[in-house]
């Protein structure tokens, strides 16, 4: 990605988060992210702007595959299982 493709997607977070970036946080972002392939970047941007209240960082932009999951097996149910046992009385 080229400066002015990075340019694009700062401006637009700036929009959306209502803020503006100095030059030392845009050369130390435009470090982290250069790597990264153009669409992939406004894409993300364009998905945080959707799902975070909260200006996105540098790691959730390069999260790609937008891990949100903890756990890869299947739930169990406990059913007719006494648990009361844990809780205090």
């Amino acid at each position: 990605m080229n400066k002015q493709e990075f340019y694009e997607g700062i401006k637009k977070i700036e929009l959306a988060y209502n803020t503006k970036f100095g030059k030392e946080k845009l050369a130390e972002w435009f470090e982290a992210l250069k790597d990264m392939d153009y669409n992939s970047y406004i894409n993300r941007i364009q998905e945080l702007k959707k799902t975070s209240k909260y200006i996105p960082n540098i790691a959730e932009i390069r999260d790609e595959q937008n891990k949100k999951t903890y756990a890869n097996y299947d739930q169990r149910e406990y059913k007719e299982k006494d648990f009361s046992y844990l809780y205090a009385n």
